[in-house]
């Protein structure tokens, strides 16, 4: 653990309300565009632009400032950051910093070498996965092919065999709800098939009359 960690711990426990420390994670949302528009989601609803997407400038002020104190670095938000026209520069500019990188990721992006890259710069990868059929996936994610999943999925797991990557850095994430929950013991054996160790089950998050609570589904 660095310094600013042990003077953010101690600060914690003594519930210091002025921090001398720095965060010890970082999240930073470089985008809320999509490429997606999946039924479960409020950002659907939003019309991509420009305006949404941070400045590399801007990015790298942020950097500046904390990148060198903090343990992680996450780098997502509402939309999908691998959409970001500077994707790769921010990536390339938050790896020389030597951080723990997150990402949650839909797959869908059609560049080989950038997941390949992200694997070997050993990023924490977790890849929002609602469906381990066609049909299933492309109604919970409109937009989305599940043939390009299963292509990246395959990059992604040639890249970590490659480059002797713990199976732990890469997970599916998976939002439960009416419409997959049926395909859980299905979306395990996809996950076996590409290598995946790890999956996390997050239940869909709604209001109480929305068909798709799990409140309907009590089995």
């Amino acid at each position: 653990m660095t310094q600013n960690v042990d003077i953010n711990n101690y600060e914690f426990e003594k519930k210091k309300l002025v921090l001398q420390s720095y965060p010890q994670k970082l999240f930073v949302e470089i985008t809320r565009n999509c490429n997606l528009k999946c039924i479960m989601c409020d950002n659907r609803k939003e019309k991509n632009s420009p305006k949404l997407n941070m400045s590399l400038e801007l990015f790298k002020r942020i950097g500046e400032e904390l990148f060198p104190h903090v343990e992680e670095i996450d780098l997502r938000g509402f939309g999908e950051s691998t959409i970001h026209p500077q994707f790769k520069s921010f990536l390339e500019y938050t790896a020389q910093f030597n951080k723990r990188i997150l990402l949650i990721t839909n797959l869908t992006k059609r560049d080989d070498s950038l997941w390949e890259d992200l694997v070997r710069k050993r990023v924490y990868i977790s890849v929002s996965l609602d469906g381990a059929s066609k049909e299933t996936f492309e109604k919970i994610r409109p937009g989305s092919t599940f043939e390009t999943i299963e292509h990246n999925l395959g990059i992604i797991q040639h890249s970590r065999d490659k480059y002797n990557i713990d199976p732990w850095n890469i997970n599916f994430l998976v939002t439960v709800q009416r419409d997959n929950i049926d395909e859980l013991p299905e979306i395990v054996t996809l996950a076996e098939k590409y290598g995946f160790t790890r999956i996390e089950l997050n239940h869909i998050r709604t209001h109480i009359f929305d068909p798709k609570n799990l409140i309907y589904y009590k089995k």
